[in-house]
């Protein structure tokens, strides 16, 4: 069975366009924050993303999207204000992740 929702761009964020599939991803969860990182030069094998309003008791998730060096996100780890995404190793230039944070309702 196939659903068709039409979302208006202000609404196309990863929890909504999820939700209107009908997919609950994290049950108690609702997405606060979604994005991607600046290009950077990683050489430390972690991208940091300053986001205000992040909280250290959020969750979230990170996908690596480009890099010169392919690499596995390894852990994902919410401070304030701080998405901290840890790669198996270093992306070289032009790393990019995309993250989402998701807050406890």
């Amino acid at each position: 069975m196939s659903r068709h929702v039409q979302l208006s761009v202000d609404e196309l964020t990863v929890g909504t366009i999820l939700n209107a599939a009908g997919v609950e991803i994290f049950p108690g969860y609702r997405q606060v924050y979604a994005g991607v990182s600046a290009s950077e030069n990683d050489a430390d094998a972690s991208v940091a993303v300053t986001k205000a309003g992040v909280l250290s008791t959020d969750v979230a998730f990170a996908v690596l999207v480009a890099g010169a060096a392919p690499q596995a996100v390894t852990k994902v780890v919410c401070t304030a204000d701080t998405v901290t995404v840890s790669l198996a190793g270093n992306g070289g230039a032009g790393t990019i992740v995309f993250y989402a944070v998701f807050r406890a309702v």
